[in-house]
């Protein structure tokens, strides 16, 4: 998208503490923030760095399964395996979709 329409406006120091705040909570610029917003979006606050550490170790594991399956002999441990490491894969999805995901909201500006 070509962004090319530059908008200024004022706030009171009461709104742009609170602005100043939930970017620092979003961990967003103030411009996707705005524009989240105006497309009907609440940004979920950002979690703390330990969960995409986390997120990375279950990847992790999740990967050392599958390549393990793959050199496997017995079919049913193997089947066994790979179908694990694909549903932690689902969970973290989940995970994402859940903790990362913004929230549509009812309210619509355009």
């Amino acid at each position: 998208m070509n962004k090319t329409v530059k908008i200024q406006f004022r706030l009171t120091e009461e709104e742009a503490a609170r602005l100043k705040k939930n970017v620092r909570k979003t961990k967003l610029t103030m411009s996707t923030l705005i524009r989240m917003l105006l497309s009907g979006y609440e940004p979920r606050e950002a979690p703390p760095m330990e969960f995409y550490y986390e997120l990375n170790r279950l990847y992790d594991e999740a990967c050392k399964m599958e390549l393990t399956s793959e050199i496997l002999k017995d079919p049913d441990i193997k089947k066994n395996l790979y179908d694990t490491s694909k549903n932690i894969t689902e969970i973290m999805m989940d995970i994402r979709r859940k903790y990362l995901s913004p929230n549509k909201t009812n309210i619509k500006f355009m």
